[in-house]
């Protein structure tokens, strides 16, 4: 795992834990390989997803999230302007990225 943490299957306690998804190897043949990391897994903080090969769309994705710590932002107190949208370069050819986006109707 990188330095972002990822999804933490013990953030519930570690009485309750709750793990990532085990697909049989059939469907691990889909998931997209990630640069410096041999479990698929891309990571950030507090979340991780497993992307798939040939739809370029997450396979799983897992979030740990402390409803305690909410807070409400305005949208338009982050950012002006629309949403901005990167690749990871860690699998940056198994992402759509802004494409699908930008794609039309037909594209579909």
């Amino acid at each position: 795992m990188n330095t972002n943490e990822g999804y933490q299957t013990t953030f519930l306690g570690e009485h309750l834990e709750v793990p990532l998804p085990k697909p049989d190897s059939k469907l691990k043949q889909d998931f997209a390989p990630v640069k410096g990391n041999d479990d698929f897994l891309l990571t950030y903080p507090h979340y991780s997803v497993t992307l798939s090969k040939t739809r370029k769309l997450p396979f799983f994705a897992a979030v740990n999230i402390d409803g305690n710590l909410f807070k409400s932002i305005k949208r338009q107190d982050l950012f002006s302007g629309s949403d901005v949208w990167s690749v990871d370069d860690r699998a940056s050819e198994y992402q759509w990225g802004n494409d699908l986006y930008l794609a039309t109707g037909s594209d579909f």
